[in-house]
């Protein structure tokens, strides 16, 4: 930390001096322009001209006057914030309707950092307060990863321990992923315009972004997955664990979708191409798992719906396995693009 004593400038200023390295930095010169922000904590941040325009707005206005079909204002609203349109306009000179209000108060509770700041009966402002350079991308990547793993974990203890409660929990989780996917994706197309966010993120390439938006993605697909079986299986109430309990084929399946996300999300974040060659190797062996799962649903459940619900486990992992596979090969694609002439395995 660098500690600066105020010193006097006339009667009534107070002023500091700038680290000397910072100044050099960002080629600053005496008449040059910084911004000053004054953070709600009470903390100063100072801006060089690189980052100035990062604090000015670039507002949308979406007139709702015709706009009648189900979820659409929702969409809008949330490409918008993903985008970076800040501050968000609705209007409707007609009067917004109860669907309107009810459709931006949905993203509200889904997007986090977003907040009505001016609201009358025909139009509605929306701004953001999240500094997209606060977190790394890896970080989010890392929570992302850590959530799935925890639905996964609460899937296979819901079978072991024959309790529909940790399906509930399962639901409640991916509300919190869509929040971070939706931050993280923000934070992705803020880099792809603007260098300087890019680098305060963690993003060195074009082509990382290209990975990570793939891998988020992914994840994202994971957990709404999840939920929906999650969901599925709530509706069987308890049959659903009857004759699936002793069945370690699927918690093996279960497991090793889970090990999968763990290796990708370090391929991604590390680059170890050893790391990758393994995972790639390892998911022909998930696959013949899955296929197990899917002779253990033959012979041996007699329900109907909890067969269909065990299948539908099995295939939609492996779904999801088949993309990990193609962000694993994008992940080797990364490693090679960002070697030197030289590559060493």
């Amino acid at each position: 930390m660098l500690r600066r004593k105020l010193v006097r400038l006339g009667k009534s200023s107070l002023v500091i001096s700038l680290p000397k390295d910072w100044l050099r930095d960002f080629n600053l010169r005496a008449g040059d322009e910084i911004a000053i922000l004054i953070e709600k904590n009470g903390c100063l941040k100072v801006l060089p001209p690189k980052l100035i325009s990062q604090t000015k707005t670039n507002p949308i206005v979406i007139n709702v006057e015709k706009c009648n079909q189900e979820k659409l204002l929702e969409r809008l609203l949330i490409a918008s914030y993903v985008v970076g349109r800040d501050p968000i306009i609705i209007e409707n000179r007609l009067g917004l309707t109860e669907d309107q209000l009810n459709e931006t108060r949905n993203v509200i509770n889904k997007i986090r950092g977003i907040e009505i700041v001016k609201e009358s009966p025909t139009h509605i402002v929306l701004r953001t307060f999240l500094d997209p350079t606060k977190y790394p991308l890896t970080g989010l990547l890392r929570r992302l990863t850590n959530l799935i793993r925890t639905m996964l974990e609460y899937l296979i203890t819901a079978i072991k321990e024959k309790s529909q409660s940790y399906l509930e929990e399962i639901i409640h989780i991916e509300e919190e992923i869509d929040r971070i996917y939706f931050s993280a994706l923000r934070q992705i197309f803020l880099a792809h315009k603007d260098e300087t966010i890019a680098s305060s993120i963690g993003i060195r390439s074009p082509s990382e972004l290209l990975s990570l938006r793939m891998a988020i993605k992914m994840f994202e697909l994971l957990a709404d997955t999840l939920a929906d079986l999650a969901e599925k299986g709530l509706k069987l109430q308890t049959s659903v664990f009857s004759q699936i309990n002793e069945y370690s084929d699927l918690k093996s399946l279960l497991l090793d979708i889970s090990t999968a996300m763990d290796t990708i999300t370090k391929t991604l974040i590390y680059g170890n191409v050893a790391l990758i060659n393994e995972l790639l190797n390892r998911i022909e062996s998930i696959r013949f798992l899955s296929e197990k799962v899917d002779s253990f649903v033959v012979r041996k459940i007699r329900s109907m719906e909890l067969a269909c619900w065990v299948r539908e486990v099995s295939w939609k992992l492996l779904s999801i396995l088949e993309t990990i596979r193609v962000v694993a090969e994008i992940a080797i694609n990364i490693v090679v693009d960002k070697a030197d002439r030289k590559f060493e395995c």
